[in-house]
C-alpha cells in the first residue's frame, strides 16, 4: 500500500546556448516539470509530464497539480495503482472534455502514475522493469532523434562514437526540402547507420502515398506520423500498402481501462506509446504483449528531460524491440537532472539495478533551475 502524504511539482527552465529550431517554433530555454511523491514511508517517487508545447504548458500543469490532482492524491491509501489512477483521470476527464484539453489532462495523470510505480519499486527495491518482468533487459538500444534543418553534423558524429545506429529526421519541411536533407543526411551516415524520419502528421493520406516509392528506394527505416489527425483511421491501410515501416502513437491518447483491441487494430507496424503525454505506464505494458502477438512492435516515445526519459527506458527493457528514443540536441535537463549521468555503450542505455527508474536527482538543479514550485500536503498547500 501508498500513501502520500505530500505532492510536490517544479517548473524548471534551464537556458539554451543556441535556440533548438523546431516545426513547432524554437526553444531558447529547455524546461520541464517534474513532481516528487512523498509517502509516508519515507520514500519518493520522481516522475515528468510533457510540456514541451506549447509555451504555456508548464503554468497549466502547475495550476492542474496543485488545484486538482494532487489534493486527490495526497492522504489517500493506495493498494492498486492502475484502479487509483483510473479512479482520477474519472474525476476530472469531464471538466477536461468541456474545454477540449485531454492532451493536458492525461499528460498530468500520466505523471501521478509514473511517480507511484516508482514508490512501488522501491518499497520492493526492484528497478522499476523488474516489477512486470524479472527478466527484464538491463540495457536499451538508443536512437538519435530531435534532428532538424540545419543538420546538426557536429552532434550527429558524437552519436555515431558511442554506437548509435540510428536517426530520425524531420521532415515535413515541403518535397524538396526533405529530399535535400535526407539525401544529405544519407550521404554523411553512408552505412554507419539507418534513418528513419518523423512528419509530425503533417501529409494527407494522398501525399503520404505519393512519398512511398521514394522513402522506399531511399531505404528509410520507418516513417512516424505522417498523416493529419482527420485521417489517422487510415493507418493501418497505409501500413498494408507501404514497404517501408509505419509508425504512431505518440499523440494517441489511451486513457485508462481503454479497450486495447482497437488500439493494436488500429496500430500500424510500430506503436510509440508516450508515457509522460498520452498513455500511462501500466496501460502501455499491457499493450506490450497485445501489440507484438500482433507482429508489431513498441518503440517508446519521449523526448525531453531525465526523469521522462528513465521511465520510458524501464518500459523499452519489456519490449521485443528494447528501443527508445534520445534527443541529440542540448539539454541540461537531462545530461544535469540526475546526480550520476546516463551511460550509453554501443549504442545502448545502460540501466542500473538501483530501485524505481534508476537515478536520483540532483538537488541543485532543483533550486537553479526552479520558476516556480507547488506542494500539497495533508494539512496544507505551499
Amino acid at each position: 500500500m501508498i500513501n502520500i502524504k505530500s505532492a510536490t511539482a517544479y517548473h524548471l527552465k534551464a537556458p539554451l546556448e543556441q535556440p533548438y529550431q523546431t516545426t513547432f517554433g524554437a526553444m531558447t530555454h529547455r524546461q520541464a516539470v517534474i513532481i516528487q511523491l512523498d509517502s509516508t514511508d519515507g520514500l519518493s517517487g520522481l516522475a515528468e509530464t510533457y510540456i514541451n508545447f506549447p509555451i504555456w504548458a508548464p503554468a497549466e500543469r502547475m495550476a492542474a497539480y496543485a488545484e486538482g490532482y494532487f489534493p486527490k492524491t495526497v492522504g489517500r491509501d493506495i493498494e492498486d495503482i492502475p484502479a487509483f489512477i483510473a479512479g482520477l483521470w474519472n474525476t476530472f476527464y469531464r471538466s477536461a472534455l468541456q474545454s477540449s484539453s485531454l492532451g493536458p489532462a492525461m499528460q498530468a495523470v500520466c505523471a501521478i502514475e509514473a511517480a507511484l510505480w516508482d514508490i512501488a519499486a522501491k518499497q520492493k527495491s526492484q528497478p522499476l522493469r523488474n516489477l512486470f518482468a524479472p527478466n527484464a533487459a538491463n540495457r536499451v538500444k538508443l536512437y538519435g532523434s530531435g534532428i532538424n534543418p540545419p543538420l546538426p553534423f557536429d552532434i550527429i558524429s558524437e552519436c555515431l562514437d558511442v554506437g548509435m545506429d540510428c536517426f530520425k529526421l524531420k521532415i515535413g519541411y515541403g518535397e524538396e526540402a526533405d529530399k535535400k536533407n535526407i539525401t544529405e543526411l544519407k550521404k554523411y551516415l553512408g552505412n554507419k547507420a539507418r534513418l528513419a524520419v518523423d512528419v509530425n502528421r503533417s501529409w494527407t493520406f494522398k501525399d503520404t502515398l505519393s512519398r512511398l516509392s521514394y522513402l522506399e528506394d531511399q531505404q528509410i527505416a520507418w516513417l512516424e506520423e505522417p498523416l493529419l489527425i482527420e485521417e489517422e483511421h487510415l493507418y493501418p491501410e497505409l501500413a498494408a500498402r507501404s514497404k517501408v515501416l509505419i509508425s504512431c502513437g505518440e499523440n494517441l491518447i489511451i486513457p485508462p481501462g481503454t479497450d486495447l483491441g482497437p488500439v493494436v487494430a488500429g496500430a500500424p507496424n510500430i506503436l510509440q506509446p508516450a508515457i509522460a503525454k498520452s498513455c500511462g505506464l501500466s496501460t502501455a505494458v499491457k499493450l506490450v504483449p497485445l501489440v507484438e502477438k500482433a507482429g508489431k512492435d513498441i518503440y517508446p516515445h519521449y523526448l525531453s528531460g531525465a526523469p521522462g526519459l528513465a521511465a520510458s527506458a524501464q518500459l523499452a527493457a519489456l519490449t521485443r524491440a528494447q528501443h527508445v528514443e534520445w534527443d541529440i540536441n542540448p539539454n541540461p535537463m537531462r545530461t544535469h537532472f540526475f546526480s550520476e549521468p546516463f551511460t550509453i555503450k554501443e549504442g545502448y542505455l545502460e540501466l542500473t539495478s538501483q530501485p524505481g527508474i534508476g537515478w536520483q536527482p540532483n538537488t541543485t538543479v532543483l533550486t537553479d533551475w526552479l520558476v516556480q514550485k507547488q506542494t500539497v500536503s495533508a494539512n496544507r498547500k505551499s
